[in-house]
């Protein structure tokens, strides 16, 4: 019953404003910049909490995700306070006000260190209390500040054009180029040196002054203020005498380590997936009817594709695909999902585990689009990534696939996805957020049978996983959204001189579809979706018989082609199964299939 120790746990907020409030030129640099440096600041913070309490490294139990969690003495309740205060000055002067911090702890009694879901469950309530009353720490005089103007109101010439923020030291690099505050110069450039990046060294440094009466200053800056320095390197770096991480970022880094007195070496997982321009696809690009926009980064060699060039690359429609994707019931998962075994070592190794995948796992599956797609983001128990929206979607569905194989076929463990097209001059910052608003769509699905969640939402469409299609064979009886959408192109192309299926198969097949979707959603908005005993009533209208005239018709059409004709009455099949519910899916096949064929 005594009490043995604090869990001590921390939360970044603002995250989502600060990602995506740029502009799009060099916007493909600084979003994965800006990205990483918030896994570095989270790393810097949790070092800074161990560093002024005086405890070890093996306290920290875990640090991802814009999170961390760690153990402290019970006497350290007064301490985390002030460390609290101090990494809040921190973030006000080099943010002003747009990250915060969240820091909460509870007591550990040692019966607790053997069922820990209690207090786990306690500390994130009290972490959801902390992020209401935000630098509600700060001394008056400091709070004061983030109500106060944080800029001189209309000086054009020092404000940044990607953050909009003001600075005395936004200047262009360059002619014709925006002008750029520090901060994001340096988040631009960290995105461009992750490109072939091997190494990370982390130094210990003693810690710098806060003057929230200064400007604020770069990432470089703004780590060193929680006394944390970072190199990212291609080679070994120089190794200070001071002490020391150095991390290998990728396999083949590993065997060159050798860790000579304060340096601890090791791996880092780091899902990098960069999308570097060539010279010769530079050429094809110019050769093509692809056109550089003013505004666009300018194509050179070695630098990564602008979002306008992954969006070229695409089959089909040229647009971007953003996609965003998490673990489901996180939050059960760790409450209940270890039952009586909830040990707080196993609730540790779980965390781990999840966020192996993510930080690792997901790495090796992305290289399987290599140049097609651009990881933003993969740690935690989330995603977000960007490219060809062709590559983007069946890299969404590899994703989903494996996570069931790793979680070794649990059905209780899924995820849920959501991803938005963008074109042209679409503003990244609302494309990020469509693909939020479709990821949280996926996450309020319900199906029949209570089925909830393990969704994906995709062309404004939210389909179960197993309907969407997991399977890694195509094959026209298994009923997925996929398989049919592969046989659409199939059956619509011509194969070896001999014509398929009219094209116009799929515009029908998406104009039934729209009707289909308008009536449901007219019934659903009136309440009438669903039964007394809450299951999903049949809907009847003339999408109906105009499907299956039209399908019947185009059967008749190609008696000279057997096998062609067996797929058009396979897919007539399919659309009267379910009393014709089976338009909701075969709709959204269509839709992909015509996308991917213009």
């Amino acid at each position: 019953d005594a009490e043995v120790a604090l869990l001590v746990g921390a939360d970044l907020s603002g995250v989502q404003d600060f990602l995506y409030t740029i502009t799009s030129r060099g916007a493909t640099s600084a979003l994965r910049g800006r990205s990483f440096y918030l896994q570095l600041l989270t790393e810097a913070a949790a070092r800074f909490v161990l560093r002024e309490l005086g405890l070890p490294s093996c306290n920290l139990l875990y640090a991802g995700g814009g999170s961390f969690y760690l153990l402290a003495a019970p006497q350290q309740t007064d301490a985390l306070v002030e460390v609290q205060r101090r990494i809040s000055r921190a973030l006000l002067h080099h943010h002003r006000g747009d990250l915060y911090l969240a820091l909460a702890a509870t007591p550990l009694r040692g019966r607790d260190f053997w069922h820990i879901s209690a207090a786990w469950q306690q500390l994130g309530e009290r972490l959801q209390e902390a992020k209401l009353r935000r630098f509600a720490e700060l001394d008056p005089s400091d709070q004061a500040r983030l109500f106060a103007p944080q800029e001189d109101g209309g000086d054009e010439e020092r404000q940044c054009q990607v953050c909009g923020l003001e600075h005395p030291d936004s200047r262009a690099d360059e002619a014709d180029a925006p002008r750029k505050c520090p901060a994001c110069r340096s988040y631009e450039a960290l995105g461009k040196d992750l490109r072939r990046a091997r190494f990370l060294l982390l130094e210990q440094i003693e810690l710098t002054a806060v003057e929230l009466d200064a400007a604020p200053g770069d990432y470089n800056q703004s780590l060193a203020a929680l006394g944390l320095r970072v190199q990212v390197n291609e080679a070994l770096p120089s190794l200070p005498a001071a002490r020391a991480t150095l991390l290998a970022l990728e396999d083949g880094a590993l065997a060159e380590l050798r860790p000579p007195p304060k340096l601890a070496v090791g791996r880092r997982f780091l899902v990098n997936a960069t999308s570097i321009l060539r010279q010769e696809e530079i050429d094809e690009l110019r050769r093509g009817s692809y056109r550089e926009e003013a505004d666009d980064e300018p194509l050179q060699p070695g630098h990564i594709k602008p979002f306008s060039v992954l969006a070229w690359e695409s089959k089909g429609i040229k647009r971007l695909g953003v996609l965003r994707m998490d673990v489901d019931n996180l939050g059960q998962l760790f409450a209940k999902g270890l039952g009586d075994l909830a040990t707080l070592s196993r609730v540790a190794s779980l965390s781990f585990a999840i966020s192996l995948y993510f930080e690792g796992w997901v790495e090796q599956i992305a290289q399987q689009y290599e140049g097609r797609i651009y990881s933003i983001y993969s740690g935690g128990d989330d995603l977000f990534f960007v490219g060809a929206w062709d590559a983007v979607v069946e890299f969404a569905r590899n994703v989903r696939a494996d996570f069931t194989a790793y979680a070794a076929g649990h059905p209780g463990l899924h995820t849920s996805a959501g991803m938005a097209l963008a074109a042209g001059k679409y503003p990244l910052a609302q494309a990020a957020r469509d693909a939020g608003d479709a990821e949280d769509a996926a996450k309020a699905y319900q199906g029949p049978n209570g089925w909830r969640k393990n969704a994906i939402s995709f062309l404004g469409v939210t389909q179960p996983w197993t309907r969407f299609g997991l399977e890694l064979e195509c094959t026209a009886g298994s009923g997925s959204v996929h398989a049919l959408m592969h046989l659409l192109l199939a059956m619509t192309d011509p194969v070896d001189g001999e014509a398929g299926a009219p094209k116009a198969l799929l515009r029908s097949l998406v104009r039934l579809y729209d009707q289909y979707q308008e009536a449901w959603e007219e019934r659903r908005r009136q309440g009438r979706d669903v039964n007394q005993a809450g299951e999903l009533q049949a809907l009847w209208g003339p999408w109906m018989w105009q499907g299956v005239y039209m399908l019947s018709r185009m059967a008749d059409r190609l008696k000279g082609q057997p096998a062609l004709r067996r797929q058009v009455e396979e897919l007539r099949h399919h659309l009267e199964q379910e009393q014709f519910r089976n338009m909701d899916w075969i709709g959204l096949a269509a839709r992909w299939a015509e996308l991917l064929s213009r």
